[in-house]
């Protein structure tokens, strides 16, 4: 297994991720888009299908979560449940609660 840590990133489907500002709000020295094999080893989950619900297969606790502060603004957040021919519309206090249930402490940064 790859050690070190990861990050996922939530935000709109309908914004570019400026990896330069993310680098810059979280001191993040390099990013970029996980390998899928890195996707199988940290989630258990295949690229296209990423979500939050793939951190309960992160038992090193070694990806940080980040939320875009734009989209806590919607009432309802909608995931796929790690495969990408359903939806899940989730209430955006329940994922948060779901987050911390599973001892994940996500952070809010405007991109």
């Amino acid at each position: 297994m790859r050690k070190g840590s990861f990050s996922m990133v939530i935000m709109d489907d309908k914004k570019t991720m400026d990896f330069h500002k993310f680098m810059t709000l979280t001191g993040t020295k390099r990013v970029s888009m996980a390998r899928p094999e890195y996707l199988q080893e940290q989630l258990g989950l295949a690229p296209g299908i990423i979500s939050p619900f793939g951190l309960l297969n992160n038992e090193a606790h070694n990806v940080k979560v980040y939320f875009d502060k734009d989209i806590l603004d919607e009432p309802i957040q909608t995931l796929h449940p790690n495969e990408n021919t359903h939806t899940i519309f989730i209430k955006t206090d329940d994922l948060f609660k779901f987050l911390k249930q599973i001892d994940f402490e996500p952070e809010i940064i405007d991109l």
